[in-house]
């Protein structure tokens, strides 16, 4: 049985937060472009978030579990693709106007559908077959 609690309210404050922290990141790294290398700014990111992380993982009590794992090279792989990901749409927040790297950036659900269904042989039925093509004219 499911033991979380449900709080709408928390939920959309928490979210609402989550918008104006992402935006307020967005603009900094904008900003910071004007003076520093993307491979600069992804490891000063990363540095900063790297705090945050651990005291989460120590408040939950999974800080030596968190460093194991019986997929060395996924967890690699994983690593590596994560960072090359931040690190062009860091190139891209400080290369084009901000609105634009943000509406591209909604486009990630659609390349998702189309990713799941080419790389993971994903079968979508009709429903989400049909959402597809008007969620790429939105």
């Amino acid at each position: 049985m499911d033991k979380t609690v449900t709080n709408p309210l928390r939920g959309i404050t928490m979210k609402l937060l989550s918008i104006v922290l992402f935006l307020c990141m967005q603009i900094l790294i904008k900003e910071g472009g004007k003076g520093l290398a993307t491979g600069e700014i992804t490891f000063f990111r990363s540095l900063f978030a790297m705090p945050a992380i651990l005291a989460w993982l120590a408040m939950r009590g999974e800080f030596l579990s968190a460093f194991r794992t019986d997929n060395p090279f996924g967890h690699f792989k994983r690593g590596f693709i994560g960072v090359i990901s931040m690190s062009f749409g860091f190139y891209a927040l400080v290369h084009l106007p901000l609105p634009e790297a943000i509406v591209i950036g909604y486009a990630l659900p659609l390349f998702t559908v189309i990713a799941g269904a080419v790389l993971l042989g994903r079968r979508f039925g009709p429903i989400a077959g049909a959402r597809w093509p008007w969620g790429s004219w939105g």
